[in-house]
């Protein structure tokens, strides 16, 4: 019952419409006064014939003052507003590879943006990192992972090489005495160092 409605729907729009004509066999008729009336309405262009025949045509974007003044002399000429709704989607498709842009741009610098967002030191160059080699997976991979790594500057302990240094004079001193021998001297100083 659905598709019999619709089918009916078609044939009914289809036969609405009339004849589908060119623009320039549209002027012809004009000329011609074969045309009784004419309605206009964003870029198509609908009529009756004064044999009672439909047609439709679509308007070129260009403007046409010859168009309307050979209509007035002949045609009785009605407007009819643009569809919204025609005019809602183009901004919308034209709206479209702008946000793309936006959300491929957005991605691509992901690394930069989570190394602003936690004020790494090295953001800088997390950015050049991602702007020259970024297009390429593995160079995307390499600054995000940078961007995301806790980089903090490692002081060294200046007591812990004072400490072992000092243990090492202190051991030698122990062996200058005679309190160490060669063999237990060295085998400290070892440790010191293998291990501070």
């Amino acid at each position: 019952m659905t598709l019999v409605a619709f089918l009916l729907l078609i044939n009914f729009n289809v036969q609405d419409a009339g004849e589908q004509l060119g623009y320039s066999q549209l002027m012809t008729e004009i000329q011609n006064e074969q045309v009784k009336k004419v309605v206009m309405g964003g870029s198509v262009i609908s009529g009756e014939r004064f044999d009672g025949s439909r047609f439709e045509t679509i308007r070129p974007d260009v403007d046409d003052p010859k168009l309307l003044d050979t209509m007035l002399k002949h045609v009785i000429v009605e407007g009819r507003p643009p569809e919204l709704g025609m005019a809602a989607t183009q901004m919308a498709v034209g709206f479209i590879p702008f946000m793309l842009v936006l959300i491929l741009l957005t991605v691509y610098f992901v690394p930069t943006i989570v190394a602003a967002i936690r004020g790494h030191q090295s953001a800088r160059a997390v950015f050049a990192l991602n702007l020259l080699v970024g297009w390429t997976f593995l160079g995307w991979v390499v600054a995000f992972v940078w961007a995301l790594t806790n980089l903090t500057q490692v002081a060294v302990d200046s007591r812990t090489s004072e400490s072992a240094a000092d243990e090492i004079l202190k051991l030698g001193s122990l062996r200058d005495q005679g309190l160490l021998t060669d063999e237990e001297f060295n085998m400290k100083k070892r440790q010191l160092l293998d291990h501070p």
